[in-house]
């Protein structure tokens, strides 16, 4: 697992470190699993069964005994309307008939 910030990268593949992938997809568990990373392995792909709307990862250190790392993302499957900023105003525009995920 890589993570870039502000142009470096810091390698989170120390010996035997753990992570914990959490995908939801509309609230609901997708992916719920802790990993092995072994050194050197920065890489890890995981298949899922649909489209997630959040996701959060922990890394811990060797065996599970530190924490090193959190995050957590969430993304935008549809947008229902659209905004745009004209002079001193906000226009918003809603959708006629947004489609249902």
């Amino acid at each position: 697992m890589r993570r870039k910030q502000n142009g470096n990268t810091w390698m989170f593949a120390g010996p035997q470190n753990l992570q914990r992938p959490i995908c939801r997809a509309n609230q609901d568990v997708i992916i719920d699993r802790l990993i092995t990373l072994t050194p050197g392995n920065t890489l890890q792909t995981i298949a899922l069964p649909e489209l997630p709307d959040d996701i959060e990862i922990w890394i811990f250190d060797e065996c599970g005994g530190s924490f090193l790392l959190y995050e957590q993302s969430n993304f935008i499957r549809q947008v229902e309307f659209t905004m745009g900023v004209q002079g001193h105003s906000l226009e918003i525009e809603v959708m006629r008939n947004p489609k249902k995920p």
